[in-house]
């Protein structure tokens, strides 16, 4: 592990920026914001992870969080286009699982992770910007761009929400 995956990961379990001081948190949260805005445009390209060349919503949540010093580099498995359509393991969600947890609240904050089931799982996510604004490689879209959680096509699709911090 590289110095800045230990420092981001030191006393905190597997890849979570547990035990932070409020405004080392706060730091963090908005360094993520600030990374996420830098992805808007970037081209939807399936398992790419090359900002303003492509880019898919797994893609998208591991660079982002890995650029802002989160979270260590992570080394995804192949996963076809359509996997989604034709499984029920919870891929997607066993990775965020990885470094973050469930979180329960009235109102997400800045750099929460929104998770949505389309197909037969856990298959896209999203970062929040300001709620109900959140960030996400959407493939219908074509690109990474901003959408609103709490209308069409995501909000009937919402599933859970996740920090890294919790």
């Amino acid at each position: 592990m590289d110095e800045r995956a230990a420092q981001c990961c030191a006393g905190a379990g597997v890849g979570l920026a547990r035990g932070l001081e409020p405004a080392s948190q706060l730091a963090q949260r908005k360094a993520v914001v600030r990374e996420a805005r830098r992805w808007l445009g970037t081209p939807y390209v399936h398992m790419g992870r090359v900002r303003g060349a492509g880019a898919d919503c797994a893609t998208l949540l591991c660079e982002v969080f890995e650029r802002a010093g989160v979270i260590p580099h992570v080394a995804l498995d192949y996963y076809p286009l359509d996997w989604y359509l034709h499984r029920d393991q919870e891929r997607y969600l066993a990775t965020v699982a990885r470094y973050a947890r469930r979180v329960e609240r009235a109102e997400p904050l800045p750099a929460d992770i929104a998770l949505y089931k389309f197909g037969r799982c856990v298959s896209h996510g999203a970062i929040v910007l300001a709620w109900p604004i959140v960030i996400h490689a959407y493939r219908a879209a074509g690109q990474v761009c901003l959408a609103d959680a709490t209308k069409s096509p995501l909000a009937s699709r919402f599933h859970s929400l996740w920090s890294v911090w919790e």
